[in-house]
């Protein structure tokens, strides 16, 4: 069963990933001849302004999930590593850090990713809105802009809200397993 919290994450993420399809949809259904041609320095500005933002979407959303999962207070506890061998006898046994609370710490990766996933998605569809803004606006037609789009649509597939996704990013936080 998919946790309310993650069923939440996807609905947002399907509802993005489908507004950066109609953008081009409607662009493509109200463009014009432009009056008077469009100023060619503006497109590779405003591709310049969608590697920042795709740069930044990779970037923030790991370093905001890292500090929110920092910022709880995560239970941790050292058991005794069942798939490691004595090496000594008379040493202590080899230990590893385990995460104490599993369900409460979930649901903190979990927010800590739905707010990860947010930005992600609002950086990737802004992307898809420098396009809509250089077609619809500026004049720009609708295969100058169309990478845009494209980029825009790739970038948000690739963040899919998954529970494994926010249990790597915990464990990696906490320096401890969940399982």
């Amino acid at each position: 069963m998919v946790h309310p919290i993650l069923a939440i994450n996807r609905v947002l993420w399907g509802a993005l990933l489908v507004s950066s399809v109609l953008f081009p949809t409607a662009l493509a259904m109200v463009i014009r001849e432009p009056a008077e041609p469009p100023n060619p320095v503006l497109l590779p500005v405003f591709a310049a302004i969608g590697v920042a933002l795709l740069i930044m979407s990779r970037i923030l959303p790991g370093q905001l999930m890292r500090q929110a999962i920092a910022g709880q207070r995560v239970k941790v506890q050292h058991t005794a590593d069942p798939h490691a061998a004595m090496a000594n006898y008379r040493g202590a046994a080899p230990t590893r850090r385990v995460i104490a609370d599993r369900e409460s710490a979930l649901l903190i990766a979990l927010r800590a990713q739905q707010t990860a996933t947010i930005i992600a998605l609002a950086l990737s569809e802004g992307v898809g809105l420098l396009g809509f803004a250089l077609g619809m606006a500026l004049g720009f037609g609708l295969l100058q802009v169309a990478p845009f789009f494209a980029v825009s649509t790739l970038s948000m597939l690739t963040w899919f809200p998954t529970q494994s996704r926010a249990v790597r990013a915990l464990e990696r936080a906490t320096g401890a397993s969940l399982a």
